[in-house]
């Protein structure tokens, strides 16, 4: 994953993002130490400190939502190999900027304003939409901020939300990048296209000794053999230690006399309702109904499906209308009722079914029981323990000395890739699986880690035994897999140059169907459609073909599932511009935001300048869990 991230900064938006960070790195230049600053501040802009804790959390935070991104927790060094702290660092020294300049220009915000704006945060509304104090309280404990520092935090952002606003908040893009905007996004255009899969292409004779010699040489990284750890692990958890054949019949059946209702169904009925306008209907309709008609027969004569009149198989107490649930449930059996002043006018109802309150025998529940009964036993257990093992830790002994001494048991799992599996590509079973590799390759043998909390009540410790160095497989070892992957790269080239044959064909005035036809394929033509809408039928690399020219143009590119698309365009729509469009308006209201926040960027680099930006590489060091800090790169 961190692998595509570094690909990703090869892309042209990747390039111009970091060349204008490089940049505005190079414009403030970098210090080692702080003249005049604060010792456990990160960096200084001006008269303003961007503390350790500030940057700690901001750090984390963009540390952490990265890795539910990549799916899998992210240690501060790879954060720090895909340049994150460079990210935060710029961000949080804008802040900075702009603060001290709000300082400089006595902006300010009266606490009646201040509490307004927190109140009125959406982030923050309870169940009935309104501020919640209590949902406050809980932001502020999962980010680790006590409510002065938030108020302060949120001042700090005020004003400098009016220093940016003074500076670009009416601004807008020019009426003509607006034009050219709404013209590249809402063009229309409509193609025919063929698709040519590889299964067209005949599969080549297998491949020479030389040819698969010189297949692997040219691709020998592909068949590497990845690092590899081995590891030893400690767990403990409640479940683990759980005991349940130590828990008599008699405590189970104690807790399942406790919580009775846990093994009780209440008893269910289906029940389906027929409300009326008015009480002469309802009763016209009873009256029915007690000379003969059925409830489907009324259903049908008010054109009312079985679907729309069931209610479900309901609970007593669980029905919004009181008078209908006290009604159908104090039904005996199985029939329709009489009219019933309902809640929200007359209703009749019709009780189907009968499930009457059913309890789970003892027997059917006891094994469960007990299990749960010692899983509880056992979480003080692991408490007790994990004291334990800590502090024989502390003492100098290893995981197998630990094991041996409270009776434990260690675990030996295969060696693991990066990728989660074994040396035969199997996947690898490990409690917290993400962090727990993670964090064994950011380890070393002889290393002592600290233990990684499983679930909410256990904890496992880890020793690396063992680092298996990445290798390149000899042809021998691989050359099963070197011959197929040789087979579908000569096919994909023989594809490719199908696709480039029917290009010239159609260059040169053949008929796209007759030519589909006498390949075995069929010629397509799509509806019209837009770079921002796509086309279903086509891959994204195809979309893109489809716009690369004027009318007529032919082409081929990459379709979906290895397959060559092989397209002509039929025609191309020019959008009439209306500003009233809800598309048209938000193209445009992305572009003011756009100029906005170029304009407000220039200006923030050119106040740093002025202000100048040092970096304490000491403390942002420290912070990153570097072990030497003055020798960090940012």
């Amino acid at each position: 994953m961190l692998d595509a991230l570094r690909k990703g900064a090869g892309t042209w938006v990747a390039k111009i993002f970091i060349a204008l960070l490089v940049f505005s790195f190079a414009i403030w230049g970098v210090a080692d130490v702080f003249q005049n600053g604060n010792a456990d501040s990160v960096a200084r802009v001006g008269t303003t400190d961007i503390t350790a804790q500030e940057f700690q959390a901001a750090y984390d935070r963009e540390l952490r939502q990265l890795g539910q991104r990549l799916g899998r927790p992210l240690t501060p060094a790879e954060g720090a190999a895909v340049g994150l702290p460079n990210q935060v660092l710029g961000r949080l020294a804008g802040d900075a900027a702009l603060t001290d300049i709000a300082r400089t220009m006595n902006v300010g915000i009266s606490d009646q304003e201040l509490a307004k704006i927190i109140q009125t945060d959406p982030a923050f509304r309870g169940l009935t939409g309104a501020f919640d104090r209590q949902t406050l309280q809980q932001y502020l404990y999962n980010v680790r901020m006590s409510e002065d520092q938030y108020v302060e935090q949120r001042r700090r952002q005020a004003e400098r939300i009016q220093v940016a606003n003074g500076l670009a908040g009416g601004i807008k893009a020019p009426q003509v990048f607006v034009d050219a905007a709404n013209q590249y996004q809402l063009q229309q255009r409509v193609v025919r296209f063929l698709s040519l899969s590889p299964d067209m292409i005949e599969d080549p004779a297998a491949p020479d000794e030389t040819t698969l010699t010189a297949y692997y040489d040219a691709n020998k990284s592909s068949y590497g053999a990845p690092e590899f750890r081995r590891v030893e692990y400690l767990l403990l958890d409640p479940e683990s230690l759980a005991k349940p054949d130590e828990v008599t019949d008699e405590d189970a059946k104690q807790d399942y006399d406790a919580a009775n209702n846990q093994y009780i169904t209440p008893e269910k009925r289906l029940i389906s309702q027929i409300v009326f306008p008015d009480a002469e209907s309802a009763q016209a309709a009873g009256d029915k109904i007690k000379a003969g008609s059925s409830f489907t027969d009324i259903l049908t004569e008010r054109n009312i499906t079985a679907e729309d009149a069931s209610l479900g198989l309901m609970e007593k107490g669980k029905l919004i209308d009181k008078a209908v649930d006290e009604a159908a449930f104090a039904m005996t059996e199985p029939g329709v009722s009489g009219v019933i002043d309902g809640r929200f006018g007359p209703v009749i109802i019709d009780v189907s079914e009968i499930q009457v309150e059913a309890k789970t025998p003892f027997e059917e529940v006891k094994t469960a029981i007990k299990q749960a009964i010692a899983t509880d036993r056992a979480q003080q257990e692991v408490l007790d323990l994990h004291d334990e093992v800590e502090d024989a830790r502390a003492g100098g002994a290893k995981l197998a000395e630990v094991v041996g001494r409270f009776g434990l048991k260690i675990n030996k799992p295969n060696p693991v890739s990066r990728q989660g599996n074994d040396l035969e590509g199997n996947a690898v079973e490990l409690p917290e699986k993400a962090e727990m590799i993670s964090e064994s390759f950011d380890s070393d043998v002889g290393i002592e880690n600290d233990p990684i909390q499983v679930g909410l009540r256990g904890f496992v410790w880890f020793e690396v035994m063992e680092v298996i160095a990445a290798r390149d497989r000899p042809l021998d070892e691989v050359k099963e897999q070197v011959a197929t992957d040789w087979i579908a790269a000569e096919k994909a080239k023989s594809l490719t140059e199908l696709a480039d044959t029917t290009v010239e064909r159609l260059k040169q005035g053949d008929v796209i169907e007759m030519v589909a036809a006498g390949l075995g394929t069929e010629a397509r033509t799509t509806e019209s459609f837009s770079r921002s809408t796509g086309q279903s039928d086509l891959s994204q690399a195809a979309v893109v073909a489809a716009f690369s020219g004027p009318e007529g143009t032919v082409t081929n590119t990459l379709g979906n599932d290895g397959n060559q698309v092989v397209l002509q365009i039929v025609s191309v729509t020019e959008p009439t511009i209306d500003p009233a469009n809800q598309t048209t308006e938000q193209i445009k209201t992305r572009l003011d935001g756009t100029v906005q926040q170029s304009l407000l960027n220039q200006y923030i680099q050119t106040i740093e300048s002025e202000l100048g930006f040092t970096v304490n590489q000491q403390v942002l060091g420290y912070v990153l869990g570097l072990d030497n800090g003055a020798n960090h790169s940012m």
